[in-house]
């Protein structure tokens, strides 16, 4: 199975099965998924909306949201074939007081435009004070995710025991499930 990593900016759209996977922090990472074929969209955005003339749409939500969606809908248009999953958006630099909500703006711009695109969001693991590596297995349909103890530029490091938290509530691997839409 092909694995791509995405970096901060930057976004995929699969046609075929894959593991797509990153590294969030305050950003915020949309999964989407199709309900009957391969399809499936992953986007890393660091800031919620862009300014004018702004062309780097994988830095922000809005145009990097919007991307994805455009594109999973030109592989198959269908109304109600598309199901999304959050995360992200920790409050990790509280030492710089104009980044404190960056985190929670860009979780509530992920909710606004997917609700504008009657997207349902099946699953949400946002906020809190840790960063998220997260796995999504697109022949599954579930994404993994393992918080992480502190970000400090790349000096990440997983949680003493393995450094899994918390799973979406379709993978069953042992490991505490999620039964709802949840925050940290």
């Amino acid at each position: 199975m092909e694995r791509v990593y995405l970096l901060p900016g930057e976004y995929h759209v699969a046609r075929t099965t894959c593991m797509l996977a990153t590294l969030l922090g305050s950003c915020v990472g949309i999964c989407l998924r199709h309900i009957s074929k391969p399809y499936a969209a992953l986007n890393h955005y660091l800031l919620p909306k862009a300014g004018p003339g702004e062309t780097n749409v994988g830095r922000y939500g809005d145009l990097s949201t919007e991307t994805i969606i455009r594109l999973m809908r030109e592989l198959d248009p269908s109304e109600n074939a598309v199901r999304a999953r959050i995360y992200g958006g920790a409050q990790v630099r509280d030492c710089l007081s104009n980044y404190n909500r960056i985190g929670e703006s860009n979780v509530e711009m992920a909710r606004s435009l997917l609700a504008r695109h009657r997207i349902p969001i099946e699953f949400e693991d946002v906020g809190g004070i840790k960063g998220r590596r997260i796995y999504f297995d697109t022949a599954r349909a579930q994404v993994r995710v393992e918080i992480i103890q502190g970000i400090a530029g790349m000096n990440a490091l997983p949680l003493k025991g393995g450094g899994l938290s918390t799973t979406d509530p379709t993978l069953q691997t042992g490991h505490r499930t999620a039964t709802s839409v949840r925050k940290h």
